[in-house]
């Protein structure tokens, strides 16, 4: 009786652990069952005492839905309630697709009132990541009539044809926020909701979006798309999406089927991004986009139990041939020339130190290991050293060198998107520099009022918490 009596509080137990642990991996699994568990226990420090509250006022906000900008209509939303008459006759209702964001008809001229007199300079200059010797359009090709070719104007963004991109962001932050809120507080409303979202974009017969990205990024005048485009979810999907529905699962608002029904909607779409030229392309690209393009890969993998594709993907920015390595992507300095030399170089360049630091979460749960410390035989490649060699801009000790949108100004750089990636590099990185990379978060260039409560009040307090 006494061993049945074991064995029966051994396996409750199991069960109950193996409900606290969800099943992500781009979020830590230890600390969202730390802060759960405080929570509960009523020990939660004051610090993440404030980005729950604030979490929990977002995801009620959330809750109602609403649009904004391209995306004005009330969701949950869909790809399906694009406006079809801007888009070739290829492209279905079904399909994600949108027109490449750095393009404007051939004859447009830059917008001063908009960009301002200083950045406009820089409107025709070729971009930086064009290869030497590929042809580039100028105004001698263009077609005053209809406008065609539509040319690329590196950073400056327009509006037209955004509808999908700008519901798919609204709709992956909206569904994010609720899992976690679901996830903390078990409030059903949060789940029922998210897992509503995640119905009608992936799954529901009228409503979803075909698995691939075959006309994202295109330009008018074409009928296909660019592997380009594929930055428009390996960016602000990557591990969130596949992270969030695992928080959702064995709740009312997101079913044993719902789920199912999602990993083989990732499935699918994880063999588009491998198998078709188009995610091929991306593969290969040289800059942040074959460094997101692996974060969202691997994710999809583990995600879907294919734990041997996400340690080939780990290893590949470690191997020299593929064009994406790490030693290609950062040299000895720390600088990444890819993102650096481009217009808006330093928002470039924050934005793949924020890939890198997701890499390195992945590639920590595959044979990889820990590539926070790697390094070329030549000192390229090296993490830390792109993370130090933005800080000595980030922290006002220098000027950034670099175009940068027409100014260089400390107070208007992106500086503050480095926080998160400084706490994670504090918890995952060299102990030795804990301190120093906690201490660097302060003197980021925070608007005046908004250190350290806004900080204080990030979700990065709740995911990767500094005293738990």
């Amino acid at each position: 009786l006494l061993l049945l009596l074991l064995l029966c509080v051994t396996q409750t137990h199991a069960i109950s652990v193996l409900e606290d642990s969800p099943n992500v991996f781009g979020w830590s699994r230890d600390n969202l069952r730390n802060v759960k568990g405080a929570i509960k226990a009523g020990t939660l420090p004051t610090t993440q005492q404030m980005a729950l509250k604030s979490l929990i006022s977002q995801a009620n906000r959330t809750l109602k839905l609403n649009g904004e900008g391209n995306c004005p209509e009330t969701g949950p939303w869909t790809v399906t309630k694009k406006d079809m008459g801007i888009y070739p006759p290829a492209v279905t209702k079904h399909d994600f697709v949108y027109i490449s964001t750095y393009a404007w008809p051939c004859n447009a001229e830059c917008n001063v009132t908009r960009f301002g007199a200083e950045r406009c300079k820089a409107w025709w200059r070729r971009p930086s990541w064009v290869k030497p010797g590929t042809p580039w359009p100028n105004w001698k090709d263009c077609d005053n009539h209809t406008g065609l070719p539509w040319m690329s104007h590196d950073g400056f963004g327009q509006s037209a044809g955004q509808h999908d991109t700008v519901c798919s962001d609204i709709m992956a932050d909206s569904v994010t926020t609720l899992s976690l809120a679901y996830y903390f507080t078990e409030n059903p409303n949060y789940a029922e909701v998210a897992g509503d979202l995640l119905r009608t974009w992936f799954l529901s017969p009228d409503t979803m979006m075909n698995p691939s990205l075959n006309f994202a990024s295109y330009l008018p005048g074409t009928d296909h798309g660019s592997s380009s485009g594929i930055i428009a979810t390996s960016l602000r999907w990557n591990n969130k999406l596949t992270d969030s529905a695992a928080l959702l699962v064995g709740s009312n608002g997101w079913s044993e089927e719902d789920h199912e029904g999602f990993m083989l909607w990732n499935k699918q779409y994880l063999s588009w991004l491998l198998d078709t030229g188009m995610g091929k392309g991306e593969e290969h690209a040289t800059n942040n986009h074959g460094t997101w393009y692996r974060v969202e890969t691997m994710s999809l993998a583990f995600s879907t139990g294919n734990l041997s594709l996400a340690e080939t993907l780990a290893k590949s920015l470690l191997d020299l041939s593929t064009p994406a390595a790490l030693e290609h992507q950062i040299i000895q300095t720390g600088e990444m020339p890819l993102e650096a030399h481009r217009e808006a170089g330093s928002t470039y360049s924050c934005m793949n130190v924020n890939a890198l630091v997701q890499y390195a979460i992945l590639a920590n749960q595959t044979s990889v290991g820990n590539v926070w410390n790697y390094h070329g035989a030549s000192g390229n490649g090296s993490i830390p050293k792109a993370i130090d060699y933005l800080l000595q801009f980030a922290n006002d000790s220098k000027p950034w060198p670099f175009n940068e949108e027409g100014n260089t100004s400390w107070a208007a750089g992106p500086w503050i998107n480095l926080a998160p990636q400084l706490r994670i590099a504090s918890k995952i990185g060299d102990p030795d520099l804990s301190g120093y990379y906690e201490n660097s978060i302060a003197k980021l260039n925070w608007h005046h009022g908004e250190w350290p409560d806004v900080w204080h009040s990030d979700v990065t307090q709740l995911l990767w918490p500094d005293n738990l």
